[in-house]
């Protein structure tokens, strides 16, 4: 990456910039901002170091880490706007990147339901930034790895998965006062286990690595492939399905950032018609959906207003959308999920 020089870790893997880099970075943009004469102007920098071991046939056949830092930048001017992505910070590089936002805007259409930036925000401090996950060297996940497949091997199973780590940071600011930053870990250990014609699978996830038992999931998923031998044929029919919560937690995470009332009320919405059948919000979208509402977890958001992460259990849908985005006053931003740690993190309140 252009632009500015990583930093080693005391356990020899790439170490997150000082806070006030990112901090800097963000001024900079919003003083070119100023002198360009852009009344509202945000700039999102984020710093992601992640590493990931992955095993196929009871064997570590690939390590690889990345450390990345981009600053995005959207402006918003006479109803319309746009956003550009940039990895280089030179004042340059971000001047040209501002004027690349103002361009794109430009020639965009005036969007009637476009909301202006947030000012200034209050946010609850929220600690997920784990020494010992930040740490974690691939020797040691190696080692772990080593570990569930010799288990499988024993079992004449073959496993296959990943073991992921990795630490990230983000600033968030614009041209009304408004300014936050977060930081976090995050680990995630996922396997699959083979058995004849029949495979199983277990995954964890959390900030703290130490959370996770790789060899407990990797009993979990072999004892589901040995009881899967000999499936059976099911006719067609309706049947309850049982989640898991790691499974739930991949659902969400795929529909999580489209789930959004705006776009519900577009061209494009997740469940058609749910908006139409429940425009006054006062219940779920649906009579399949359960959503808990989770006050512990109440963080940042991507449009920088102070939301709540919202725990999903078992059934899906978007709670910004069905019960915050109807009640919001039609100037009022409406925030749009940027962090969720009970998505990063099911079932485990950290």
């Amino acid at each position: 990456m252009r632009g500015a020089a990583t930093k080693r870790g005391k356990a020899g893997g790439e170490a997150l910039r000082d806070g006030r880099e990112l901090r800097a970075i963000a001024a900079t943009v919003l003083r070119l901002a100023k002198q360009r004469g852009v009344k509202e102007a945000e700039v999102h920098v984020e710093e992601v170091v992640d590493a990931l071991t992955r095993f196929a046939n009871n064997a570590i056949h690939q390590n690889v880490a990345e450390h990345g830092l981009t600053v995005s930048i959207r402006t918003l001017v006479d109803g319309r706007t746009a956003r550009v992505t940039t990895n280089r910070v030179e004042e340059d590089a971000l001047r040209a990147a501002l004027e690349n936002s103002l361009a794109l805007a430009a020639s965009q259409p005036k969007d009637p339901h476009l909301l202006p930036l947030p000012g200034k925000q209050k946010y609850r401090a929220l600690q997920r930034f784990i020494p010992a996950t930040a740490k974690l060297t691939a020797e040691a996940r190696a080692r772990a790895v080593k570990r569930a497949c010799e288990l499988a091997a024993r079992r004449g199973q073959i496993a296959a998965g990943i073991f992921e780590s990795g630490q990230s940071q983000t600033v968030l600011s614009n041209s009304r006062g408004l300014f936050a930053a977060y930081r976090q870990t995050q680990a995630e250990f996922s396997v699959t286990l083979q058995q004849g014609g029949a495979a199983s699978w277990a995954k964890a996830n959390a900030a703290d690595v130490r959370a996770i038992d790789p060899i407990a999931l990797a009993r979990t998923a072999s004892e589901k492939a040995k009881r899967a031998q000999n499936p059976v044929e099911l006719d067609p029919g309706r049947y309850t399905v049982i989640l898991e919560p790691a499974a739930v937690l991949d659902l969400a995470g795929f529909l999580f950032y489209d789930l959004r009332r705006r776009q519900s009320k577009t061209s494009a919405p997740a469940f058609p018609g749910a908006w139409a059948r429940h425009s006054s919000a006062k219940t779920s979208p649906s009579r399949t959906t359960s959503i808990i509402r989770s006050s512990w977890a109440r963080h940042l958001t991507g449009k920088g207003c102070p939301g709540n992460a919202w725990c999903w259990w078992t059934k899906v849908y978007c709670a910004i959308w069905c019960i915050r985005g109807a009640r919001r006053r039609p100037r009022e931003p409406i925030p749009r999920a940027m962090v969720s740690p009970c998505l990063t993190n099911m079932g485990k309140r950290q």
